[in-house]
């Protein structure tokens, strides 16, 4: 979502959890996908076109998408 341009208020409004936990797990992303901030992400999403379908939202293994 982040890689998509949501602010951290519309992702925790969204997946119904605190602004802080929407950080956290931002931070988590970032430190395991090598990249320090929101632009870096998105560059990273936009070369990894099976991160992120634009029309479908992120990729989840789990639910065959």
């Amino acid at each position: 979502m982040a890689a998509l341009g949501l602010s951290n208020p519309d992702i925790s409004s969204r997946l119904f959890m605190s602004r802080a936990t929407v950080k956290t797990h931002l931070s988590h992303v970032y430190s395991k996908l090598g990249v320090a901030n929101r632009t870096q992400l998105a560059s990273f999403a936009s070369s990894e076109p099976e991160v992120v379908d634009r029309d479908r939202g992120p990729h989840d293994p789990r639910r065959g998408r």
